[in-house]
């Protein structure tokens, strides 16, 4: 790797770093932008004091949380300084796993100029996790290491719950029925392992609980599907937002919620079809459902930006316009860095400044959208077309038998 890169990545970690403890000026007024790092240690405190999570307190993650929560610290601080030094530790993979990967460099400055533009968020959530996981079960499929897709996948299902889908595009999207009996036997070897002792030990109450949490959540105030509400608050609809489910939203407008949520699960059944087809490779299948789980949920917090950054770093060199997508991408994080932590509580409050934002906003995540998936079905008809003019080539006719005794001279 150049001495630039790593120049680069170093001083904007650096800076990262550096924002994250307050040393330099980052999250204005009451936002606090690190706020889930800090509940990650309140959970470990208390398991430390004796309550088990899942049976005496409550939790929104499913268990791959839970490695994150036996930290051992002895304070707060150390706790979120120890967490943040994990989460530097996979952003240091994932660059390490996109260079190995090396098919141009547009993917490894992407990944690190990424926090820049989407903010702390990047270190003080599970989500680098996440990707980090995800980027490993698409170059485990390119090298065929089948079985350790699965776990990757798995172990990313475990800390967010729509992985799973992917365990079944991909097992579809493979040619040979063993590699995709060794994806989905990795992947459920995984889960059993994690969730029946949990069961045995009386967790299952808990479980439900977070499945319970999840589909009774409203409509965010960032997810796309509330961008026609932000118009109406500028045309001057009285809309109630409020707190619930440890994000504000929506006050009532269940259609929207319902509406939401059959356009995700059509867009899931939209994967796996394109799965079936096997015209899209792993990376491509990845980036197709981030972005459209990232149109469709009924929450899009900007963390979730990570997985759209990782998922286009593993296709930007291959697409036919990579500094467009790259480009695009980054302004979506920036939007998204924009309506939280600087605008987020004058988006709440329905102010002008706010309402624009949050507008903005979902009009540029759409638009990144668009070019991304533009981009992958281009790349994919170029390909397509190349094919059938090759197979169109006329086949060469066979020479004539050349009588006995003859000599065959080889052109």
């Amino acid at each position: 790797m150049s001495v630039r890169r790593i120049s680069a990545f170093i001083a904007i970690r650096t800076l990262g770093v550096l924002a994250i403890a307050q040393l330099v000026p980052y999250s204005p007024g009451r936002v606090i932008a690190d706020g889930d790092v800090h509940l990650y240690a309140d959970w470990a405190a208390r398991w430390s004091g004796g309550y088990l999570p899942y049976r005496f307190f409550h939790l929104e993650y499913p268990p791959g949380i839970l490695p994150f929560l036996k930290l051992p610290a002895p304070s707060q601080g150390v706790y979120e300084m120890e967490f943040v030094a994990l989460a530097l530790l996979a952003d240091v993979a994932i660059l390490l796993l996109l260079r190995r990967r090396a098919r141009g460099n547009l993917a490894a400055w992407l990944w690190i100029a990424a926090p820049l533009a989407l903010g702390t968020v990047m270190w003080t959530r599970l989500d680098i996790f996440v990707a980090l996981l995800l980027l490993a079960a698409v170059v485990s499929m390119e090298r065929r290491s089948y079985a350790w897709a699965g776990v990757a996948l798995s172990g990313a299902a475990l800390l967010k719950l729509w992985p799973l889908l992917l365990v079944v595009a991909f097992a579809i999207a493979v040619r040979e029925r063993r590699a995709a009996a060794r994806i989905v036997a990795a992947a459920s070897g995984i889960l059993a392992v994690v969730i029946v002792p949990m069961l045995l030990a009386g967790a299952g109450p808990g479980l439900l609980w977070m499945l319970r949490y999840h589909s009774a959540r409203g409509l965010e105030l960032e997810a796309i599907p509330a961008l026609p509400l932000h118009v109406m608050r500028v045309f001057g609809d009285t809309l109630p937002s409020g707190a619930g489910y440890g994000s504000m939203q929506f006050v009532g407008f269940a259609a929207v919620v319902t509406v939401a949520a059959l356009a995700m699960y059509g867009s899931w059944l939209l994967v796996l079809a394109a799965a079936a087809r096997r015209r899209l490779p792993a990376a491509h299948l990845l980036l197709l459902m981030v972005i459209l789980t990232l149109l469709t949920s009924k929450v899009l917090s900007p963390q979730y930006m990570i997985w759209a950054v990782g998922a286009v770093a593993l296709v930007v060199d291959d697409v036919v316009d990579g500094p467009r997508l790259a480009c695009w991408t980054l302004l979506a994080c920036v939007s998204a860095q924009a309506i939280f932590p600087f605008t987020f509580f004058q988006v709440v409050d329905a102010e002008p400044s706010g309402e624009l934002t949050a507008i903005l906003h979902g009009l540029v995540v759409i638009a990144f959208s668009a070019v991304a998936i533009h981009q992958l079905f281009a790349r994919r008809h170029e390909d397509s077309v190349a094919l059938a003019s090759v197979e169109e080539l006329p086949r060469p006719k066979l020479a004539a038998a050349a009588p006995a005794g003859a000599t065959a001279v080889a052109s």
